[in-house]
């Protein structure tokens, strides 16, 4: 509760949120399938953008473009540490680029050669996702 308390603070000086669908319901009480999650964050906090990751199911993101789902990429689980922070530097690059949507999809990408990595920083070129995304890699391993 003290968690809830102190984060919806902040919730609505953020430009973007991402989270999972799991924290968000643990944390902040809010639940449903991913996407009317994804749809009830960013309205309670007039969040310009709010994403929530589903594991499997991949992510949904909602902005001013409405609801977006991206699938998750398969890959063999070798180390699933530092999956959730190569999601988030697919979004980040993604919005450096001035696309989020494009974001979620590097972001899942990431995620997916992450997770088939040892150890929490995968080593990838931005060749290696684009592969992936393409279908050329479709099951990253490393």
């Amino acid at each position: 509760e003290r968690a809830r308390e102190t984060l919806e603070l902040m919730l609505g000086m953020l430009d973007v949120l991402i989270v999972s669908q799991e924290d968000v319901r643990e944390v902040l009480g809010v639940k449903g399938s991913p996407a009317e999650v994804a749809i009830e964050i960013r309205s309670r906090w007039r969040l310009p953008i709010a994403i929530v990751t589903a594991g499997a199911d991949g992510a949904y993101l909602v902005d001013n473009k409405g609801l977006h789902h991206e699938r998750a990429v398969e890959a063999e689980e070798v180390d699933p540490i530092g999956r959730g922070d190569a999601f988030a530097a697919g979004v980040l690059w993604g919005l450096l680029e001035g696309d989020v949507r494009a974001g979620v999809r590097y972001g899942v990408a990431l995620a997916a050669i992450a997770q088939a990595t040892v150890g929490d920083i995968p080593r990838c070129t931005r060749q290696d996702v684009l592969r992936v995304l393409e279908g050329s890699d479709r099951k990253p391993r490393r």
